[in-house]
């Protein structure tokens, strides 16, 4: 037994159980209910959204396509649909017995809602007849506080009022019962039905303010307020909380209701930056629209490029940033999507100061792209008045090739703000803009054609002259026929065509700053403008099951670039040479893919079930028996991995109250003896008794493998903390560090809820002895009072 003297180090005193951790130029302090997993890249710690909770939600979705599907190919299915969907959740019972399901769909997809956790999923995943299992997001809505002293008034820009057109307003209710709205709720009045999917019930109420507001915009009418469409019907859901904060699911069952309900319009003030044009609630609204209901979504308000929000992000919806005077907004989300290289938003609309009706009465002005979406909802409903023939995709791209050029940057204002032309147009451009993807450098010419319709809703006969004057050598634009003219009721197609020589034609350097053009098809009364963009260069996109913790993509040599992702998508822009990819799940799933090829675009899908090696570290006593569970234990974990050769790495941290198992598993893919893993753990009974281990993994993995500590006993050494006469209790903690090239990462965890250690302040710890070549180590320090 050896003692060992400590000077107290850190004297502050915490009252709360909390994760520490340490960089080179910050301390994070977490608090931690249970306990919590987080990852630290350039000083920045970034927690898991799941780390206190043992559950999560999911959308099961079946391999049996949904109602809508049959609907819109007017066929019919072989046998209940309904049917099979039990069959199926009676299987998951079986197999997943903890789980709970709450919602099931039908319409617009088929499949169900469930609250699981991560290690039943495989089970379910096995089951026949289910497709895929989506992560149930978190969607929320965040106005931005308004500070306008003279707040923008709406008031209708036309004659027409959005007459005999049903809206759906899907956010958190509305106080039917303003002046402005009807005071009442039901068939007769201004709101005339809905549901409540977050208390399920029938009574929709807001009880949050943001609906009401968003809804006074669109069809308010008293002496202070006057919408633009205030004579349209409105149905109420109610998919996010008190706190303005709702789930996807939810969203899915709302948009399943208004399409029972036959609205025409559908408003989504709200989103989620957890999502991409893939994800199960972008493709619900891809076939919502498709079944002839236009749905307007708020671009967001993250103000950056490459934030548009989902389901802002789905191909078919009307996304609407939001503009400041004539300037866009600074808080607008920007485009490109990731997937495509699509342009979001389609327009921008007012956002800023917008005064609008406050659930409990009276009047508020708010900002953001949830006060500019419904402003162009008000918008489509008074084009659907005016032309009952047209569909969704023809309002939506009416309003687009009929907006406001502002000449801003492309992604931050997709075709421009809209404006009263749309009301006195006749001409339908579709698609209103191109994206072209992306252009191989590899390719010493590069040739992409797509077709452009222009449709002549009037009654008179128009002639239009296309052009496209390049200043750049390298870019051609053809335009095939490039005059046509269109009579009443008629569509002409012109066939748009980019050639590029990519020996004179730069590449891209920001995936944001893609190169961008305006086609402009001139009349003797009208000019037409579709905007197109194209991407040159080496992108590495990732698709990934569900949101990674981190995602690290580096070259093996002087190349790395570290993302906490928002979302399930990313794009990288690199250079033409092998990439490696470090990808940290939550549950502890890590998933390593090497020497990738990268040209062009290059697209990777990254799985979390790619993490089948089970690592399982199992801490031993003094006795070598597993440590006893004990509730009131906690415990603190920070690890590596590590690519040798430059020293890259993904550093994670843990800790918090011990669990009923103390064995910490772990799931990695292959990696080669190229990599490196590492951890230090400990565990801490009360303020007497530490126990702290470290492990490596120094050869790559390649299949399973316990860690149990076995070859060597424990070290035994009982350290006296050496404090001032004036201190009467001490709180031991135990640092964890990992050492990088670039920075060192520590961690502790602080439970105040011990009883702290007394004279003459000694505490017995052991640790593994093991001579470890990994930058892992550890100290001792306390709190005292």
């Amino acid at each position: 037994m050896k003692r060992l003297l400590y000077i107290i180090m850190l004297v502050s005193l915490c009252s709360a159980q909390q994760l520490v951790v340490k960089t080179d130029n910050s301390t994070s302090t977490i608090p931690v209910q249970s306990s919590v997993q987080a990852v630290v890249d350039n000083g920045q710690v970034h927690i898991s959204p799941n780390s206190n909770s043992a559950e999560a939600r999911w959308i099961v979705e079946l391999t049996e396509p949904p109602l809508l599907h049959y609907k819109l190919r007017k066929t019919t299915t072989t046998a209940p649909l309904e049917a099979r969907r039990v069959a199926i959740l009676n299987a998951v019972r079986t197999f997943a017995p903890t789980v709970k399901i709450s919602k099931e769909y039908s319409t617009v997809i088929n499949g169900f809602n469930i609250e699981a956790p991560r290690n039943s999923l495989a089970a379910i995943r096995n089951i026949p007849g289910v497709k895929t299992i989506h992560e149930d997001f978190l969607v929320s809505t965040e106005p931005i506080p308004s500070t306008v002293s003279n707040p923008i008034v709406l008031t209708p820009p036309t004659n027409a009022s959005g007459k005999g057109v049903r809206i759906g307003i899907i956010d958190t209710g509305i106080d039917y019962n303003h002046e402005a709205l009807g005071n009442g709720f039901g068939k007769g009045h201004h709101v005339a039905g809905g549901y409540d999917f977050v208390n399920n019930d029938s009574d929709p109420q807001d009880d949050h303010g943001h609906g009401t507001h968003v809804a006074g915009i669109i069809a308010g009418y008293s002496e202070t307020l006057k919408g633009i469409a205030p004579n349209a019907e409105l149905y109420a859901y109610k998919v996010l909380n008190s706190q303005g904060k709702g789930y996807a699911s939810d969203i899915l069952a709302a948009i399943e209701q208004a399409i029972r309900d036959s609205v025409d319009i559908i408003n989504l003030s709200l989103g989620s930056p957890f999502g991409n044009p893939n994800d199960i609630l972008s493709t619900a609204v891809d076939r919502a629209v498709e079944a002839g209901i236009l749905v307007v979504a708020a671009a967001g308000n993250d103000g950056e490029f490459e934030s548009i929000h989902s389901p802002g992000v789905a191909r078919n919806a009307l996304t609407v940033g939001a503009t400041d005077g004539k300037f866009i907004a600074s808080f607008s989300s920007k485009g490109p999507v990731a997937n495509d290289y699509s342009i979001k938003p389609d327009v921008v609309a007012p956002g800023v100061g917008i005064l609008s009706a406050k659930a409990g009465g009276g009047y508020i002005s708010m900002s953001g792209t949830s006060m500019a979406a419904p402003i162009v909802t008000s918008i489509a409903a008074v084009l659907k008045e005016m032309h009952p023939d047209w569909n969704a995709f023809q309002i939506k791209d009416a309003i687009i090739s009929n907006s406001l050029d502002l000449n801003n940057q492309l992604f931050a204002q997709g075709g421009g703000t809209v404006t009263e032309k749309i009301f006195s147009t006749n001409i339908i451009v579709s698609p209103a803009h191109i994206s072209f993807g992306f252009d191989p450098p590899n390719l010493t010419q590069w040739v992409r054609s797509d077709t452009v319709k222009v449709f002549n809703a009037g009654s008179a006969t128009k002639q239009y002259t296309f052009t496209y004057v390049s200043t750049n050598p390298a870019l051609n634009i053809t335009l095939q026929p490039s005059t046509v003219t269109i009579g009443p009721s008629e569509e002409k197609n012109i066939v748009v065509t980019i050639t590029t020589n990519n020996l004179f034609l730069s590449n891209n350097k920001e995936f944001s700053a893609g190169y961008t053009g305006k086609i402009y098809g001139y009349s003797s009364v009208d000019t037409l403008i579709v905007p197109f963009t194209f991407f040159k260069g080496n992108v590495l996109h990732l698709a990934f099951n569900e949101t990674p913790l981190q995602v690290i993509v580096h070259n093996r040599k002087n190349f790395k670039k570290t993302v906490a992702p928002k979302t399930s998508s990313l794009a990288f822009v690199v250079n033409n040479e092998p990439h490696d990819i470090i990808t940290a799940f939550f549950d502890s799933r890590y998933v390593v893919k090497e020497s990738l090829s990268v040209s062009g675009l290059t697209p990777v899908t990254i799985t979390s079930d790619e993490a089948i090696h089970k690592i399982s570290l199992i801490p031993l006593d003094e006795k070598g028996t597993p440590l006893h569970y004990d509730p009131k234990a906690t415990y603190s974990i920070v690890e590596a991995i590590l690519f040798k050769p430059s020293g890259s790495a993904y550093v994670g941290v843990g800790g918090g109250m011990m669990r009923s198992e103390n064995t910490q598993v772990r799931y990695f893919s292959s990696m080669s003896s190229q990599y490196s893993y590492g951890m230090a753990l400990n565990v801490q009974y009360g303020t007497p008794l530490s126990y702290t281990f470290e492990a490596v993994i120094d050869s790559g993995i390649t299949h399973a493998t316990d860690i149990t500590f076995t070859d060597k006993p424990l070290r035994k050494v009982e350290v006296k903390f050496s404090v001032e006469p004036t201190v009467q209790k001490v709180f031991p903690i135990t640092w964890l560090s990992f050492s990088g090239i670039a920075s060192r990462v520590s961690v502790t965890f602080y439970n105040g809820n011990d009883t702290p250690l007394m004279y003459p302040f000694i505490q017995t710890n052991y640790y593994s002895q093991s001579n470890i070549n990994f930058p892992i180590f550890h100290k001792k320090e306390a709190y005292t009072f």
